[in-house]
């Protein structure tokens, strides 16, 4: 094998290996739904897995979806995953939006990008709350 073949091959090879780390450290391993067009479940918050909702300013995740509690009666629900690397978004009820912690992009309560790098929006859900029951639907 002449030399600049064996280069141009590892060169390939480094850049393969790089992608794919790339791809593995943006990835989140907790709840890797992805939330499609037919989102429709109803929780209690009465339930141990969703009591931070009991609270303004909870949230919880559950099928791909982060909903939090932004009011006494009032709930958001978007896609829980950063649009720019996957990486599920938080909310931060002291601010009143989403962030993603793995490279700062901010969303607002509608799933507007505040700030970036995220470009695309988070999909938004509806809401509908009759205590204990919260219904998110597409």
């Amino acid at each position: 094998m002449e030399r600049a073949e064996f280069l141009k091959q590892l060169g390939t090879g480094a850049v393969a290996v790089c992608a794919y780390c790339g791809l593995v450290s943006c990835s989140d391993d907790n709840d890797s739904v992805t939330p499609t067009n037919g989102i429709d479940f109803t929780i209690n918050i009465e339930d141990a897995s969703f009591s931070p909702l009991k609270s303004v300013g909870g949230f919880v995740y559950k099928d791909g979806v982060i909903i939090a509690r932004t009011g006494t009666d009032s709930f958001v629900a978007l896609s829980k995953s950063c649009t720019h690397n996957n990486v599920a978004v938080e909310y931060s009820a002291s601010a009143s939006k989403m962030i993603c912690n793995a490279h700062g992009s901010e969303f607002s309560t509608s799933g507007a990008v505040l700030r970036g790098p995220a470009q695309v929006p988070l999909r938004s859900y509806n809401t509908s709350f009759k205590s204990p029951e919260l219904r998110v639907f597409s």
